[in-house]
């Protein structure tokens, strides 16, 4: 006998119903109730296009008789039932779901996926970290050997290919300073194997050094050699910038490049971090002695992706304390009345005030601002702008990161 289908049960039913009859049922996935629905509306509207298409196509007529209409099929019907309860099962079983995880904490569901093992018996571990944190030059192969470099030591490296034949010869030229090249000089320490982060990173040694620089022969590919030179660059020693933490990788390259380029002239150097202009975003003080004994000062802004120098002077630099005005002063040791002014704001630093009282031959003196002379009560003004009451030199405030204080 043909059963009957009533879709009315559903209709009227209520919520515990409706949820009584899920229970053992698991939930469809959203993605696979859209694609039920969208294959029952296919579905349903290619039916419906054929029987349209039929009505205009069967419709015979026959001398003397009435035209004759084909009926129209049962899977018209079918069509649409099954696109109602591909609606009705989506609604259904969202309602059921809300309602059983109403209240409850949101949960993260994990998913089985496969897992792909490593080969075993790898010849080479390869370091991970984006940025190598310890850089060590051994005597010898053994972990606990001599240490005769560190990543302080080391002013660059580049990969190099030196044969054409094979894909497995790139090597990694290490450039050191000048301290390292001394302790390198000696025939007898070699080999000497590299470790990054605790591990060895090179199948082979380092057997010679020439000209201030060592070669460590691989024997890797390409991008191995590559990610090798990558770590050895991306040591940076602890400069402990801890009173600016969302800028310390950038303060730490511009101290880095500053150390490099110095490379075994700096007698001191030394840093502090110093918010100018009440941005949030430090500028970067550098005051370094080098063989003449003299102090030199620089700064250094943030321009949005790396620290670059604003001013330089043989004079003193000062802020007013406490301000964030945007103000960085110069002031000449032997004479306190001649100054600069600098602004710094929107990552750049501009002379906005250029002071200088200069005494003439004759006895008088001249006053002038950016070239300009100015009364002496308009001096006075600008001058008791900027006293050296109020002034903080970031000598004072300053931590060592090169040179003998190190």
């Amino acid at each position: 006998m043909k059963k009957e289908i009533d879709f009315g049960y559903l209709e009227n039913a209520d919520m515990e119903q409706i949820e009584h009859i899920s229970e053992n049922i698991p939930p469809v996935r959203e993605r696979d109730k859209k694609n039920i629905l969208e294959m029952s509306i296919r579905k349903y509207d290619k039916r419906k296009n054929d029987i349209i298409a039929a009505d205009f196509s069967d419709n015979d007529t026959v001398s003397g008789s009435e035209p004759y209409r084909r009926r129209h099929s049962l899977w018209r019907y079918i069509g649409t039932a099954a696109a109602c309860l591909a609606v009705i099962g989506s609604l259904a079983g969202g309602v059921v779901l809300l309602r059983r995880h109403k209240g409850a904490e949101s949960q993260i569901t994990e998913i089985s996926e496969p897992v792909t093992e490593a080969p075993e018996n790898t010849a080479f571990e390869a370091p991970t970290p984006e940025r190598a944190q310890e850089i060590v030059f051994r005597k010898g192969e053994d972990k606990d050997g001599e240490i005769l470099l560190t990543g302080d030591n080391v002013l660059s490296a580049e990969v190099i290919r030196p044969s054409e034949e094979s894909n497995y010869d790139y090597e990694v030229v290490v450039n050191i300073d000048s301290e390292g090249q001394k302790k390198m000089c000696d025939d007898s320490i070699f080999p000497v194997s590299v470790w990054i982060d605790g591990k060895h990173v090179s199948r082979r040694n380092c057997t010679s050094y020439y000209n201030g620089q060592f070669c460590l022969p691989c024997g890797v590919v390409e991008e191995r050699a590559n990610e090798i030179a990558y770590l050895i660059n991306s040591y940076r020693p602890d400069y402990d910038i801890s009173d600016a933490p969302l800028y310390d990788g950038c303060i730490a390259d511009c101290l880095y490049e500053f150390e490099k380029k110095y490379d075994g002239s700096l007698a001191t150097g030394d840093y502090t971090v110093y918010d100018v202009n009440g941005d949030s975003i430090p500028e970067l003080f550098i005051i370094y002695t080098l063989g003449d004994g003299g102090k030199h000062y620089e700064l250094y802004f943030f321009n949005g992706e790396r620290y670059e120098i604003g001013c330089a002077s043989d004079d003193y630099l000062t802020v007013n304390s406490g301000a964030h005005d945007g103000l960085v002063f110069t002031q000449t040791p032997w004479n306190s009345q001649n100054y600069k002014v600098y602004y710094v704001s929107q990552g750049r630093v501009k002379l906005i005030y250029d002071m200088n009282k200069e005494y003439n031959g004759d006895g008088s003196v001249a006053l002038t601002i950016n070239g300009n002379e100015v009364s002496e009560a308009k001096w006075q003004e600008m001058t008791d702008s900027i006293s050296t009451e109020n002034m903080e030199y970031p000598d004072e405030l300053s931590k060592v990161f090169a040179g003998f204080g190190r």
